[in-house]
């Protein structure tokens, strides 16, 4: 069967190593974007948690058997918090050789951590411990989707082991597993001051791409995905691009989650999207009800 139809924003490069350049053409950019988070593989923050726990473990705290998905969030805001502290303290000019060690250490820690993340969810992806949504998969072979790129939020590598995508047609916002110090963690930003040059320059990139290649698209779909405030960076740059003139009017919004999580979702898209000004339609679609519910228009 043949994969979905992705564009291609130019040239010929490896799909893993997006460089989020925005087509030179009209013609070239896609009629949907999508863009996904955990929703799409809801069994990957498990391998996550465990990471956390070996991290944990590392530190000398004790932690209880299983890391819940609250808990992570709370233990990723804090790392954070505190590689932000250490980043900034180092810069001082009074800060003294052993203080600067000390950071140094933190520092190491936080690449362990990154690693540690990264191998727990390769693993897992090579297991078949997690995997893709089959709907979600249906998703992308919509016909009336048409050419289309994806924007993922998420850490592994799962859509490219499919082979769903075409060079330059799929983008890690948040980085992902095959380079660890590109992750970025929730609560943090893509210019956070402990961020390295090289990395902070090549997400930028990425990220500036999702506004313009959002705003270029007639569909927008956000799939498994919700917008939280931990990851504000997204709801932003969402925004933007919707305030660009949609090629077609209204431009579609389509949000794809469990019906429980939807009324929350769908408050935070519809103020994102009001504050863009540009008129829109936005579905809603539960995912536990078949994707026939989704006419073309």
């Amino acid at each position: 069967m043949p994969g979905p139809n992705l564009t291609s924003t130019s040239g010929a490069a490896d799909s893993t190593t997006p460089t989020g350049k925005v087509p030179a053409k009209v013609e070239e950019f896609p009629d949907t974007t999508f863009i996904i988070g955990t929703g799409v593989c809801p069994a990957s923050w498990a391998p996550v948690c465990r990471a956390l726990h070996q991290h944990l473990s590392r530190l000398g705290l004790a932690s209880p058997p299983e890391v819940s998905s609250g808990l992570a969030n709370f233990i990723f805001a804090h790392h954070v918090h505190m590689k932000r502290l250490w980043a900034r303290e180092s810069s001082n000019a009074d800060r003294s050789d052993d203080f600067r060690k000390l950071a140094g250490g933190y520092d190491e820690v936080d690449k362990e951590l990154r690693r540690t993340i990264a191998q727990e969810l390769d693993q897992a992806q090579s297991s078949g411990s997690i995997q893709l949504e089959e709907r979600f998969l249906r998703a992308l072979e919509l016909p009336w989707t048409g050419k289309k790129l994806v924007f993922t939020a998420n850490w592994d590598t799962l859509v490219e082991r499919r082979g769903l995508t075409q060079p330059r047609s799929l983008f890690h916002l948040h980085g992902d597993i095959t380079r660890p110090e590109t992750l970025l963690l929730p609560t943090e930003v893509v210019d956070d001051p402990s961020r390295t040059q090289d990395v902070w320059m090549q997400q930028k990139e990425i990220l500036g791409s999702l506004w313009r290649l959002a705003g270029a698209a007639h569909n927008v779909w956000l799939y498994g995905i919700s917008l939280s405030p931990l990851d504000i960076e997204i709801g932003m740059l969402l925004h933007i691009g919707l305030s660009e003139q949609p090629r077609r009017s209204p431009r579609r919004i389509i949000v794809s989650s469990r019906s429980e999580d939807l009324p929350a979702i769908e408050q935070r898209v519809r103020l994102v999207a009001r504050m863009g000004q540009q008129p829109f339609r936005l579905d809603l679609d539960p995912v536990q009800q078949p994707l026939t519910q989704l006419a073309s228009e």
